[in-house]
């Protein structure tokens, strides 16, 4: 499957090496030293570029994009980056929005999915905070660490 993601911050690598395996990747990353940077860092194709201009999108072949994924800060440019991929025929549109007060706006322009950041993140900390038996085996091992160095 082809898949096209903007922005090569963390989010946008790490998704790509994920996938990279089994799946055609393609990162578009607007700042040119991140971009090169990302280049030296993984195996897909890194272009050097804005996803929201579409002749960047039509050099990284969103005809034949089968997902594109949208992992920018800025809901503006996620926002804008939606918009082009539906006007493009992408069916599979996933994006990150970054604020609260955004979730209704992306909710309403029917993509595929939208990520929330802040309640992907307050999720994984009570997931964490649900979990006490693996947060009492870490401090089981810290504890138990801390007394074989209390007896040397």
């Amino acid at each position: 499957m082809k898949i096209i993601i903007i922005g090569g911050g963390a989010t946008g690598l790490a998704l790509a090496n994920l996938l990279s395996e089994h799946e055609k990747i393609t990162i578009i990353e607007k700042d040119e030293a991140k971009a090169k940077s990302i280049a030296n860092k993984t195996s897909v194709l890194v272009i050097q570029g804005d996803g929201t201009d579409l002749a960047v999108l039509k050099e990284a072949g969103i005809e034949e994009a089968e997902a594109f994924i949208i992992t920018t800060g800025d809901d503006k440019v996620n926002l804008m980056a939606c918009e082009l991929a539906k006007s493009e025929g992408v069916k599979n549109i996933i994006s990150l929005v970054n604020s609260l007060q955004n979730e209704k706006l992306f909710t309403s322009i029917n993509i595929t999915s939208v990520v929330s950041v802040v309640a992907a993140k307050a999720n994984a900390i009570k997931w964490a905070l649900d979990n006490k038996a693996v947060t009492g085996k870490a401090s089981k091992v810290i504890e138990e660490s801390l007394a074989e160095d209390s007896n040397k």
